[in-house]
């Protein structure tokens, strides 16, 4: 998997969302623009488990139709990869990541919650070594939900590739 690949069509999608709306991203305050990329995978973490409803031992989904699942999976990763280029830790070998042996779902998604906010601490205290390293361990951990769940990340680059297209529609430079 080339992550370069994927943090680049990630970069590209802002890139066109940014002017085609011809809304300056720092709008409501220079200092809100990464917490609000924080928030954002927290809630897209979360929605995503909602939809599993892993939380509720007493409503598990096992059929959740694979492309919402996925959908649903390719809103909070797209926010990851955001938060990788703003912070400047894009610079992820998919070889270098390390391995996760979860497979409980429900862990997995308490793991990424904690996670997100420790990537979040080591960035806002300007500790990029820490940061880099947590952030990895993120990423790593949110390979290993997609496995978990059956998405396949060659599906999500799909579709970060046809968002890229699709925007690029819109707006031809």
């Amino acid at each position: 998997m080339d992550l370069q690949k994927l943090f680049d069509l990630q970069n590209d999608i802002e890139s066109n969302i940014a002017n085609i709306s011809n809304i300056p991203e720092d709008e409501m305050g220079s200092h809100n623009v990464e917490e609000l990329r924080f928030l954002a995978l927290h809630i897209k973490i979360s929605e995503l488990a909602n939809l599993t409803k892993c939380y509720k031992y007493v409503h598990i989904r096992p059929n959740i139709p694979k492309e919402k699942l996925t959908l649903r999976f390719v809103d909070a990763f797209q926010y990851l990869l955001s938060i990788g280029n703003r912070t400047g830790y894009h610079v992820l070998r998919y070889d270098a990541l390390p391995s996760i042996f979860e497979d409980d779902v429900i862990k997995l998604f308490s793991m990424l919650i904690d996670q997100t906010s420790q990537v979040k601490k080591y960035f806002f205290n300007d500790n990029y070594i820490q940061g880099i390293h947590e952030y990895t361990l993120l990423f790593a951990i949110m390979l290993q939900l997609a496995k978990t769940l059956g998405i396949d990340m060659k599906d999500v680059e799909e579709y970060l590739h046809s968002s890229r297209l699709s925007f690029l529609t819109l707006n031809p430079e």
